[in-house]
Protein backbone atom coordinates (compact mmCIF):
# COMPACT_ATOMS: atom_id res chain seq x y z
CA UNK A 1 0.00 0.00 0.00
CA UNK A 2 2.83 2.41 0.84
CA UNK A 3 4.40 1.75 -2.56
CA UNK A 4 1.09 2.52 -4.25
CA UNK A 5 0.70 5.79 -2.31
CA UNK A 6 4.30 6.77 -3.12
CA UNK A 7 3.84 5.87 -6.81
CA UNK A 8 0.60 7.87 -6.94
CA UNK A 9 2.35 10.83 -5.29
CA UNK A 10 5.20 10.72 -7.83
CA UNK A 11 2.73 10.45 -10.71
CA UNK A 12 0.72 13.43 -9.44
CA UNK A 13 3.91 15.48 -9.02
CA UNK A 14 4.92 14.64 -12.58
CA UNK A 15 1.51 15.61 -13.94
CA UNK A 16 1.28 18.79 -11.89
CA UNK A 17 4.82 20.07 -12.28
CA UNK A 18 6.49 18.13 -15.09
CA UNK A 19 4.46 19.85 -17.79
CA UNK A 20 5.62 23.31 -16.70
CA UNK A 21 9.14 23.04 -18.05
CA UNK A 22 10.70 22.95 -21.44
CA UNK A 23 13.97 21.31 -22.42
CA UNK A 24 17.05 22.97 -23.90
CA UNK A 25 16.63 20.81 -27.02
CA UNK A 26 13.25 22.43 -27.71
CA UNK A 27 15.09 25.54 -28.92
CA UNK A 28 17.56 23.77 -31.21
CA UNK A 29 15.68 24.62 -34.42
CA UNK A 30 15.34 28.36 -33.90
CA UNK A 31 18.70 29.91 -34.69
CA UNK A 32 19.43 29.02 -38.26
CA UNK A 33 18.19 29.93 -41.71
CA UNK A 34 15.82 32.66 -42.68
CA UNK A 35 12.20 31.82 -41.90
CA UNK A 36 9.37 32.89 -44.24
CA UNK A 37 5.67 32.84 -43.58
CA UNK A 38 2.73 34.97 -42.64
CA UNK A 39 1.21 36.83 -39.76
CA UNK A 40 -2.53 36.45 -39.38
CA UNK A 41 -4.20 38.80 -36.93
CA UNK A 42 -7.61 40.04 -35.90
CA UNK A 43 -8.10 43.64 -37.05
CA UNK A 44 -10.37 45.11 -34.38
CA UNK A 45 -11.47 48.02 -36.59
CA UNK A 46 -13.01 45.66 -39.17
CA UNK A 47 -13.34 42.55 -36.97
CA UNK A 48 -11.74 40.63 -39.85
CA UNK A 49 -8.73 38.31 -39.96
CA UNK A 50 -5.88 39.87 -41.95
CA UNK A 51 -2.86 37.97 -43.29
CA UNK A 52 0.40 39.59 -44.34
CA UNK A 53 3.72 38.07 -45.43
CA UNK A 54 6.54 38.11 -42.89
CA UNK A 55 10.17 37.02 -42.80
CA UNK A 56 12.03 36.26 -39.58
CA UNK A 57 15.59 35.66 -38.53
CA UNK A 58 16.25 34.20 -35.07
CA UNK A 59 19.64 35.10 -33.67
CA UNK A 60 20.89 33.18 -30.63
CA UNK A 61 22.53 35.51 -28.12
CA UNK A 62 23.18 32.48 -25.90
CA UNK A 63 21.54 29.06 -25.33
CA UNK A 64 18.42 30.66 -23.75
CA UNK A 65 18.07 34.06 -25.40
CA UNK A 66 17.03 34.73 -28.98
CA UNK A 67 16.30 37.91 -30.89
CA UNK A 68 13.59 37.58 -33.52
CA UNK A 69 13.96 40.15 -36.31
CA UNK A 70 10.68 40.49 -38.18
CA UNK A 71 10.51 41.98 -41.68
CA UNK A 72 7.16 42.69 -43.32
CA UNK A 73 7.77 43.09 -47.08
CA UNK A 74 4.42 44.80 -47.67
CA UNK A 75 4.69 46.99 -44.54
CA UNK A 76 8.38 47.72 -43.84
CA UNK A 77 7.50 50.44 -41.30
CA UNK A 78 6.19 47.63 -39.07
CA UNK A 79 9.56 45.81 -39.00
CA UNK A 80 10.64 45.07 -35.43
CA UNK A 81 12.73 42.95 -33.11
CA UNK A 82 11.51 40.88 -30.18
CA UNK A 83 13.56 39.05 -27.58
CA UNK A 84 12.61 35.55 -26.44
CA UNK A 85 14.30 34.62 -23.18
CA UNK A 86 14.00 31.32 -21.32
CA UNK A 87 14.77 31.43 -17.59
CA UNK A 88 17.41 29.24 -15.93
CA UNK A 89 15.00 26.53 -14.80
CA UNK A 90 13.29 26.36 -18.23
CA UNK A 91 9.93 27.13 -16.57
CA UNK A 92 9.25 30.56 -18.15
CA UNK A 93 9.51 32.14 -21.57
CA UNK A 94 9.95 35.92 -21.53
CA UNK A 95 8.73 35.94 -17.92
CA UNK A 96 5.53 34.00 -18.69
CA UNK A 97 5.08 30.67 -16.86
CA UNK A 98 5.01 27.54 -19.01
CA UNK A 99 1.76 25.70 -18.34
CA UNK A 100 2.24 22.80 -20.73
CA UNK A 101 4.72 21.07 -22.99
CA UNK A 102 3.98 18.23 -25.35
CA UNK A 103 5.56 16.47 -28.28
CA UNK A 104 3.25 16.48 -31.30
CA UNK A 105 2.84 13.47 -33.66
CA UNK A 106 5.21 15.04 -36.23
CA UNK A 107 7.96 15.42 -33.59
CA UNK A 108 7.48 19.16 -33.11
CA UNK A 109 7.24 20.47 -29.57
CA UNK A 110 4.33 22.62 -28.40
CA UNK A 111 4.83 24.88 -25.41
CA UNK A 112 2.03 26.99 -23.89
CA UNK A 113 2.54 29.98 -21.59
CA UNK A 114 -0.10 32.11 -19.90
CA UNK A 115 -0.21 35.49 -18.19
CA UNK A 116 -2.65 38.20 -17.16
CA UNK A 117 -2.79 41.22 -19.43
CA UNK A 118 -5.05 43.51 -21.42
CA UNK A 119 -6.37 43.24 -24.94
CA UNK A 120 -8.57 45.86 -26.59
CA UNK A 121 -8.67 47.71 -23.21
CA UNK A 122 -10.12 44.66 -21.43
CA UNK A 123 -8.53 42.51 -18.74
CA UNK A 124 -7.65 39.12 -20.17
CA UNK A 125 -5.63 35.96 -19.90
CA UNK A 126 -3.05 35.89 -22.67
CA UNK A 127 -2.10 32.43 -23.95
CA UNK A 128 1.02 32.03 -26.10
CA UNK A 129 1.45 28.77 -28.00
CA UNK A 130 4.91 28.08 -29.40
CA UNK A 131 5.47 25.17 -31.80
CA UNK A 132 9.12 24.36 -32.57
CA UNK A 133 9.97 21.93 -35.36
CA UNK A 134 12.86 21.20 -37.71
CA UNK A 135 11.28 23.09 -40.63
CA UNK A 136 8.38 24.99 -39.04
CA UNK A 137 7.89 27.46 -36.23
CA UNK A 138 4.68 29.12 -35.09
CA UNK A 139 3.58 31.44 -32.34
CA UNK A 140 -0.13 31.82 -31.67
CA UNK A 141 -1.52 34.45 -29.29
CA UNK A 142 -4.92 33.63 -27.83
CA UNK A 143 -7.03 35.95 -25.69
CA UNK A 144 -9.49 34.96 -22.99
CA UNK A 145 -11.35 37.94 -21.57
CA UNK A 146 -11.98 37.72 -17.85
CA UNK A 147 -15.68 38.45 -18.36
CA UNK A 148 -16.21 34.86 -19.45
CA UNK A 149 -16.10 35.44 -23.20
CA UNK A 150 -14.79 32.50 -25.23
CA UNK A 151 -11.11 32.20 -26.06
CA UNK A 152 -10.13 33.52 -29.51
CA UNK A 153 -7.00 33.79 -31.65
CA UNK A 154 -5.59 37.31 -31.64
CA UNK A 155 -2.64 36.60 -33.91
CA UNK A 156 -0.57 33.80 -35.36
CA UNK A 157 2.90 33.78 -36.87
CA UNK A 158 3.47 30.72 -39.09
CA UNK A 159 6.92 30.12 -40.54
CA UNK A 160 8.70 27.60 -42.75
CA UNK A 161 12.24 27.45 -43.96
Amino acid sequence: MRRFVFAAFVLLQTIAFGQGKMQAEDLQYLASDQWKGELTYLDYSSNEQVAIPVEMTAEALNDRTFVFSYHYPSEPKADNKVQLKVNGSFSKISGNPIISRKVLPDGSVEIVTKRKGKDNKQKAWMHYIYVFGPNTFSLTSEVEYMDGSPLFIRSKFSFKR
